[in-house]
Order: C-alpha cells, then structure tokens, then sequence
C-alpha cells in the first residue's frame, strides 16, 4: 500500500485520499495514521507558508486504539501552534464523549458544528456541551442541513443551503 515514493506534487491546492475500497476497519485505521503523518511531515512542518487545513473523515476510528487517539489529540493540539486547522468528522460523537482523548480533541475545537443526533446520544452531547431542553429537541428533529453552532461559548442554529453549483459536489 505505500511501498514507493509518492509523486504528489507539492504545489497541488487540494489533496484527498480517497480510502472508500479500503473495507477492512484496522487496515483503514493504519491507512489515516499513515496518510495523517505523511501529511504533517511533508505539507505543515515543512511549507509553513501556505495556508493549510487538513480533514479527517471517519475520525473515531482513531479513538478505537490508545496510541492512534492520543496521536489525533497531538495533531489538534500542534496544529493550532501551526496555524493548521483540524476538521474532525464522524457519525459517532459517542466515540468522541465515551473518551478522554476525544473530549480533549471536542475541547481544543475552537468550533463545532453539531448535526442531528440520535435519541439514544442526544442526552450525552447536550450534558456536554451544556445545552438548552430546547437545543435537545432541536438536534434530534434537525432537518438535513441544520445545525447547532458552537463558537466561543455561544451557541446558535444555522441552516446550510447548498446553491445550484454545488449540488453537483454534494450528490454524488
């Protein structure tokens, strides 16, 4: 899987690794840890430069394993020294509350964004984050596209609308 150097060009406004054939969970896991590191290693430590923001999809599966979820802490945390935002995304906030590591990465967030939850983790991320009765109902009828905003302490609604251009992006 990496056996040869890359011929990715550093140059390149957008990088994605697209891992949808990888189905093995571990195998994954080991693909993210190494793809994150290469990606630290060669675009944020040494191109300080450029403006950088790095995403990581499918994040809990960092949170399944000690050293994988305290190298994503290391990553949040050195990157805001590094002016390199980390945009986390996962299905299961569960996995993020059920550990320290991932309620140290929701903590270094600066913003988070909270999509529609399930009943049975609604209870949990409105305890965590210390919202309203009314934020509860609100996450667990949240239409596509709305969401709670959490910035600095406040919080608010806000609904996403995709324009005409971009639907091609989105439906895929």
């Amino acid at each position: 899987m990496f056996d040869c150097e890359s011929k990715i060009l550093s140059s390149e406004d957008i990088i994605c690794f697209d891992m949808s054939e990888v189905k093995d969970e571990f195998t994954k896991l080991y693909s993210s840890f190494v793809i994150l590191t290469w990606v630290w290693q060669k675009y944020v430590l040494k191109n300080r430069e450029k403006k950088k923001i790095i995403v990581c999809d499918e994040a809990w599966l960092f949170l399944k394993y000690q050293e994988s979820a305290e190298f994503l802490v290391n990553v949040a945390r050195r990157g805001r020294k590094y002016n390199v935002p980390l945009f986390i995304g996962s299905q299961f906030i569960d996995e993020f509350l059920n550990s320290e590591e991932g309620k140290t990465i929701i903590n270094i967030c600066s913003t988070r964004y909270i999509f529609k939850q399930s009943p049975g983790s609604v209870d949990a991320v409105v305890d965590f984050f210390n919202l309203s009765e009314g934020t509860k109902n609100f996450l667990t009828a949240a239409s596509p596209g709305q969401c709670i905003i959490s910035l600095n302490n406040s919080v608010t609604a806000i609904k996403f609308v995709i324009t005409p251009y971009e639907e091609q992006f989105v439906f895929t």
